[in-house]
């Protein structure tokens, strides 16, 4: 599946149902193989124990899931989230990326001043449903972007500033970063 994806232009996997220990083991280093990013999830408590293992097995950054649940646009980011994401950002020098939840300009903008970047799926996955065929896809993936962008306009006391850098995994064609904020696509395969 690894070799396929590269083959295709994927720059990596989040896997979610992969058991801890020995399958995730093997996945990250079927991942590494094939030149392929394996995103960790790092989900709202867990142990420092957890969170080390994740850094260890990342390879370009880690995804820090912003709350507990199902994944789907909210209308807030928890309270805590200002120390989860500096509980993550003790244990690694791995950029952090944000997601779950993000539908907003205003929480790209908190987002983006915890970390290096906000994670925008089921938003952008809920207006292509409401758009119905109506407009292209691709038009209403723009507009909903510029929308979003708004917020990735840090404040000057931001406790993380934009990357300078991207990955070179991530900087090939087809992967969408822009500015702090990395748009997902989600396939079953």
């Amino acid at each position: 599946m690894c070799q396929d994806a590269a083959m295709s232009g994927a720059n990596g996997f989040l896997m979610v149902g992969i058991e801890e220990g020995r399958q995730e083991l093997d996945f990250n280093s079927i991942c590494c193989k094939n030149n392929m990013s394996s995103i960790q999830l790092v989900r709202p408590g867990s142990s420092d124990r957890r969170i080390a293992d994740l850094a260890g097995m990342a390879s370009s950054f880690l995804y820090v899931v912003s709350s507990k649940g199902k994944t789907g646009a909210r209308d807030a980011l928890p309270k805590d989230l200002d120390d989860a994401v500096a509980r993550v950002r003790a244990k690694t020098d791995l950029p952090l990326v944000v997601g779950f939840g993000i539908s907003n300009p205003e929480m790209v903008k908190r987002v983006s001043n915890l970390s290096d970047g906000a994670v925008v799926g089921s938003f952008l996955t809920d207006c292509i449903m409401k758009n119905e065929g109506k407009v292209r896809d691709e038009d209403v993936i723009f507009q909903k972007i510029v929308y979003l962008h708004r917020g990735t306009a840090q404040d000057i006391g931001a406790k993380n500033q934009a990357l300078n850098y991207i990955p070179s995994v991530f900087a090939r064609q087809g992967q969408l970063i822009h500015q702090k904020i990395i748009y997902v696509t989600c396939t079953s395969v």
